[in-house]
């Protein structure tokens, strides 16, 4: 649910938050925690890091800019 409304800067690799943060993969497992403490540490970055490499496919890039997400993601 979290993840819903994240943008990626590929290039900088870089969650984009809601409020503008932009978080590398370690700070936003924090963010995330912090909120949801129940949660472990490891399960969020396991989640994060699906998203990102399965899930997140921002609708508005151009050819070349999912080319650098794909790279991003190997």
């Amino acid at each position: 649910m979290l993840l819903e409304t994240a943008q990626v800067d590929a290039n900088k690799r870089k969650i984009i938050w809601e409020d503008g943060k932009r978080l590398s993969i370690p700070a936003c497992v924090q963010r995330i925690h912090a909120d949801n403490p129940d949660f472990p540490p490891e399960l969020i970055e396991e989640h994060l890091i699906g998203w990102l490499q399965m899930e997140y496919a921002p609708p508005d890039y151009s050819e070349k800019q999912l080319a650098e997400l794909a790279a991003c993601r190997t």
